[in-house]
């Protein structure tokens, strides 16, 4: 990723160049430029640096200070400096040329805009991103209004901010812009021009840093094709993507590719930028990661002290890059025994990154502290955390008495820093990135506790990492909602807040350890105030303080206050040689680590699922499906649940908290007894038939809605709506976001399911999807309790959030009535319960520490605190029976799991061979407030009405005989 801003200076130079053997001031402008442009396109830039130095001194001695031209070279000249390592030297240069341009053409000028970028670029190759930030969105803005937003200098400026947030960890905000520069850059110059490639080669960045390696290494070709082309094989340009290849590579851990990829790269970068300069030794850094992994640790050691060496000797000396190179050593020396020097080389990478003095004193406390650093970047506290890492792993190879009460105190410290890199993140992409680290840390932190004492921590620890976002976007709806802070305490505390971040923003200016000190010494005092901000609110404005600031505080007591006698709490954590079992009832709790392996559970719990949701395959096989059913049900039981609720006969409902692959199972399909070989499948011992089951993302949601139960809320319509879909349509859906060519098939038991409904409760009803649309219903289901949607769910498993239900088939490439998971995300509902009478519902991508990204959890977003949905395919018949059983159950005041129980129980009971197969009953789950909830039944005026007419004739007869009796006796 090479800065190129500069190449606007000499686009319009394209006659060749000549050899020259002195510079001197006897050239003129244009051949100046012309021989700079020769040395560029060759790659050599310590000759471009020496000509623009030139160029430099010709303009200052034949101009006044205040000329463009001047500015133009001073510019060009901080380019050179830039691109050969001398960051002080190029930022003093931007600088002027910045002020010179300002008053000369003013800030309206593509030559300030050039300056301002380049100096942005100079500051994101220094570390001091937060510097770089303002500067690049200035310059956009100056540029969308001057330049408008298709122009290839506006897209040059996209990429250089997609750049420096691709360093500090926003993906997401980088992707979005570089994807925008490559629709401008094609448009203007074509795929295969350099100035594309360079935007494909950011994108690629960002899929690496996604994972995303098959992806990025074909891109990274395309790259490198592109640039031979245009420059030959002795270039930055095709030396750039080679290096990036060699990454992904390394990723995929192809060692031996990647070596010999980081070898041509490196002769490149040597002969390009020189063997001293601060570039050239990040791809020595790279080359020594991959001997270490096939063993080479001595080669390894050569490479990383070569890196060292050239960065602290460089202007670079103080950039987390340092520390990365620092850490890596240690890492060396741990393995080869060298533990003293390892030690002293993980307090220097800790202390670069940190500025504060940080070797192996933590305890419990000073935590807090080491917390609260003022670090210069996001990219700092991320260094910081792998030289935690490195920390953790040097006291396993060095044990002493210390080395695990000392790995509790990082583990801690770090799942600390994690959690305050993630709230500084904007997006859930980027966010979950952290929380899949949050939850290494959390794993490691478990190693340490003794947990039959500890188990109350432990619980903690397991929460922290459970469904974060969701659980956030509750509490910021709820803060917007019921906060009662006045205006100028907003104020003030937006005032605070500016001022501690303007102050972070200064830190990393500074050279000196005096001025930073002085820095961070005002950066306490603010803290100080914010403390007392903060104490402020809690004693007057509690109720915003706990919505706003409090972290989630969440105990076993607290949940044991909220459980009922007959309900228990299971929460599952799944590490990779163990899981923790957490059981909670009113009385008791434990924790339980079952041993179970990660890769054991994945292939138990593949063989349950494809044995209970493949239709194909069980009828073609419903032997063996059967058998492989029956096995690892029973399998799942036996090591999931029986060593938990062992002792627990009077409870009646589970409430589980589910973890990865166990988030897509449904646990009522295990079986509590090995069943003989014959029994037919409606016998089956199956946990269903001895408890109803609600499922949770996490116990501190789950806690959240039992404040928040309003069983009695007046509105207790039903908004039902069935879609009706025409098979005669042929539809193309090549090129829709969810990848779908086919034709929904007509759903006419989804049509009686409504109508029967539409008998028995009060509400509004829908057949069709001509009278109710995707649009239609957004408006009106925010007047419902409950929300029942009988229609088709579309599951897009590449990216959940396009996922959707589908109220019609259309001719349309992009279908209008595709209600998706992200649409859905936004509403503002205010039902109690939403039915998702549609296949797939639940089911979707685990990601870590966010749940199961479905369009069950989109409701949950939109404010639906409690669901029905399906964790697969689902039969029309089976469907309809279940729900309109699950509904007669509310009405009679069952809770919401009891409900969808009995329907189940029913369903089996009434079912007759393989219609009773768990494939038809149990993809139906309920998420979320299994509390009761008021359906308004219809009532039967003709039933009424006919039934008090017969009364009141039975009185008239009754009448007439009596007084006919007494007229006899009279």
């Amino acid at each position: 990723m090479l800065f190129r801003c500069f190449l606007q200076a000499c686009l319009y130079i394209f006659f060749n160049y000549a050899s020259y053997s002195n510079f001197n001031q006897s050239y003129n402008y244009s051949e100046l430029d012309s021989l700079i442009q020769g040395y560029e396109v060759k790659g050599n830039l310590k000759k471009c640096l020496a000509l623009a130095k030139v160029a430099y001194q010709k303009s200052n001695n034949e101009f006044e200070i205040l000329d463009s031209t001047f500015a133009y070279y001073t510019d060009l000249l901080g380019v050179y400096y830039c691109l050969n390592g001398h960051f002080d030297s190029a930022q003093s240069y931007f600088l002027k040329a910045i002020e010179i341009n300002k008053k000369t053409v003013g800030k309206n000028h593509s030559n300030y805009f050039s300056a301002v970028n380049n100096l942005a670029f100079a500051y994101e190759k220094m570390g001091k991103y937060y510097e770089a930030e303002p500067l690049l969105l200035e310059v956009l803005n100056l540029e969308a209004n001057k330049l408008g937003k298709n122009h290839p200098d506006y897209a040059i400026t996209l990429n250089n901010l997609a750049i420096l947030y691709i360093h500090i960890g926003r993906n997401q905000d980088a992707e979005s812009l570089v994807l925008e520069a490559l629709a401008i850059e094609k448009n203007y110059y074509g795929d295969s021009s350099y100035e594309y490639a360079i935007s494909l080669n950011n994108l690629c960045t960002i899929y690496f840093k996604s994972k995303k390696f098959e992806k990025a290494a074909q891109l990274y070709q395309k790259v490198i094709e592109i640039q031979r082309k245009n420059f030959g094989e002795n270039h930055f340009y095709y030396a750039n993507p080679l290096n990036n290849l060699a990454k992904v590579y390394f990723g995929m851990e192809k060692y031996e590719q990647t070596i010999g990829l980081y070898k041509e790269s490196l002769d490149l970068y040597r002969r390009i930028y020189g063997a001293n300069n601060p570039i050239y030794c990040n791809v020595v850094n790279n080359l020594a990661l991959s001997h270490e992994k096939l063993g080479n640790l001595n080669q390894a050691k050569d490479l990383l002290l070569e890196a060292v060496e050239i960065i602290a000797n460089s202007e670079l000396k103080n950039h987390p890059r340092h520390a990365i190179y620092l850490n890596n050593l240690a890492r060396i020396n741990t393995k080869l025994g060298k533990s003293n020097i390892a030690r002293q080389q993980i307090s220097k990478a800790l202390s670069i990154t940190s500025g504060v003095t940080l070797n192996f004193n933590l305890n419990e406390h000073n935590i807090d502290y080491y917390t609260a650093i003022a670090f210069p970047s996001n990219q700092h506290i991320l260094v910081f955390l792998k030289t935690l890492e490195t920390m953790f792993d040097f006291l396993l190879y060095n044990k002493d008495t210390n080395s695990k009460k000392l790995q509790s105190y990082i583990a801690e410290l770090s799942i600390h820093l994690l959690i305050r890199t993630k709230n500084s993140y904007r997006t859930e992409k980027d966010k979950l990135i952290v929380l899949t680290e949050t939850h290494k840390w959390i794993l490691k932190r478990f190693a340490m506790l003794n947990i039959t004492n500890e188990k109350g921590l432990a619980f903690e620890l397991a929460e922290l990492n459970k469904s974060v976002l969701l659980l956030e976007a509750t509490k910021s709806t709820k803060a917007y909602q019921i906060s009662d802070l006045p205006e100028q305490l907003i104020r003030k505390e937006f005032k605070l807040h500016s001022m501690y971040d303007s102050l972070e923003n200064k830190l990393y200016q500074y050279k000196s350890q005096y001025k930073k000190d002085s820095i961070r010494k005002i950066i306490n005092e603010v803290n100080i105030q914010l403390n007392e901000f903060k104490n402020l609110l809690e004693e007057k404005y509690p109720k915003y303080v706990a919505l706003k600031f409090q972290s989630n505080k969440i105990s076993i007591p607290l949940i044991q206050n909220k459980l009922k006698k007959n309900e228990a709490l299971l929460e599952y954590m799944v590490g990779d040689t163990l899981i923790y079992a957490f059981y909670i009832d009113k009385h008791r709790a434990s924790i339980t680590p079952l041993k179970v392996q990660q890769q054991q559970l994945k292939i138990q719990l593949d063989k349950l699922r494809t044995s209970i949701s493949n239709t194909n395959l069980i009828k073609e096989y419903l032997d063996s499906t059967y058998y492989n059913f029956q096995e690892s049900a029973y399998w799942c039981y036996q090591n999931l649940v029986a060593p938990i609720i062992r002792g627990t006969q009077d409870k009646t409902t589970l409430i589980i908290v589910a973890d990865q692959e166990l988030s897509q199972i449904p646990f009522e399909v295990f079986l509590a007894k090995k069943p003989s070989e014959n029994t037919p499948v409606k016998n089956l011992n199956y946990l269903i038939k001895d408890y109803a089951i609600s499922y949770h993302y996490s116990a501190s949601l789950w806690l959240e809605n039992q404040f928040n139960i309003d069983q009695l809320n007046k509105n207790s319509k039903m908004l039902a709506i069935a879609a009706q879909y025409n098979t005669n349509l042929q539809t193309n859906r090549k090129n829709t976001s969810l990848r779908i060519n086919q034709q929904y098939t007509a759903l006419p038991e989804a049509q009686n399911e409504v109508k029967e409904l539409a008998k028995s409760f009060e509400g509004y009803f829908c057949f069709d999807s001509v009278t109710t649309t995707k649009q239609e219903f957004i408006k009106m289901a925010s007047n419902y309790n409950i929300i029942h949607l009988a229609m088709h769910g579309v599951l897009d498993q590449d990216e959940p959030i396009f996922s959707g239900l589908a109220f019609s088939n259309t001719r349309n490439v992009i279908d209008p009535n595709l209600l998706h998971a992200y649409e859905i995300s936004k509403l503002k509902l205010s039902a109690k319960l939403a039915v998702l009478s549609a296949c797939d519902t639940g089911y979707g991508q685990f990601e870590q520490g966010n749940g199961m990204a479905s369009l069950a959890r989109a409701f949950m977003y939109a404010g639906v605190p409690a669901l029905v949905v399906s964790m697969w395919q689902v039969d029309d018949l089976a469907t309809s029976k279940i729900i309109q059983q699950f509904y007669e159950n509310l009405s009679e005041g069952m809770n919401k799991a009891e409900a969808l129980r009995h329907a189940k129980l029913t369903y089996i009971n009434n079912a007759h061979g393989l219609q009773a197969h768990p494939l038809y009953w149990a993809p139906f789950v309920q998420i979320g407030q299994h509390n009761p909830i008021q359906v308004t039944k219809k009532t039967n005026w003709i039933f009424w009405f006919g039934g008090g007419l017969i009364l009141i004739m039975i009185g008239i007869i009754s009448y007439f005989l009596i007084i006919n009796k007494f007229s006899k006796i009279k």
